[in-house]
Formats: structure tokens, C-alpha cells, sequence
């Protein structure tokens, strides 16, 4: 199957992250996000990489992985990142070498 032209993700409260195509509402993917739920979710500009901000961690997940995993390059998570309070808000630089977040206590991490 090949990479959706428009994608959307969506956390749930069952520890799950879907990945839907945008044109047709189907539901293409499901990665389980076992700890706990995920409060941000975005998407890199090229589409590669989705990254996730939950409590007290951040994954990096592979777009367009068929995995059920977080499956960058290796089997499970590439990279994680820990944080002292929930993150609420993540972004991953244009350059892909810089990932932002911000907590629930106000912290902002580059």
C-alpha cells in the first residue's frame, strides 16, 4: 500500500495512535502507546516521522512504517525522551535534529 497524499493521526484513551487517510476516512494504521495516553501529536513537514508527547515521555515514530511498533530503523522506539510533569506540546524542527516541548509546569525543552 502506498503512503497516503494527506495524513491524519489521532490519540485515544485506549493507548492507541491511529493513522487515518484523510480523502477516504480509512483507518490505515494503529500503533499501541501502552503507558500512557498521548497528549500531542505532530507530524514532520516531509511526513516521515510523528512524534508523540505523553506523560513523562516523547517517541518518535516511523510514518510510514507498517510496524505496530514504533519501528525506526530498529524494532521498537528510536529515541525517548523523558520529561519531570506531562508534556503538552511537541514539535520536531524542519531540520529534524531539534525536538521542542513544553509541560504541564510551563518547561520548555529543546
Amino acid at each position: 500500500m502506498s503512503q497516503p497524499s494527506a495524513i491524519l493521526t489521532a490519540a485515544s484513551y485506549d493507548h492507541t495512535i491511529r493513522f487515518w487517510e484523510a480523502k477516504s476516512g480509512r483507518c490505515y494504521r494503529t500503533i499501541l502507546y501502552p503507558d500512557t495516553r498521548a497528549n500531542r501529536l505532530e507530524i514532520t513537514p516531509d511526513k516521515h516521522f510523528l512524534a508523540a508527547a505523553g506523560n513523562p515521555h516523547i517517541r518518535l515514530f516511523d510514518v510510514s512504517s507498517n510496524s505496530p511498533q514504533s519501528d525506526l530503523r530498529a524494532p521498537g522506539c528510536q529515541r525517548e525522551y523523558e520529561s519531570r510533569a506531562a508534556v503538552s506540546s511537541v514539535v520536531l524542527h524542519p531540520n529534524q535534529t531539534e525536538l521542542m516541548s513544553g509541560d504541564q509546569d510551563g518547561n520548555i525543552h529543546v
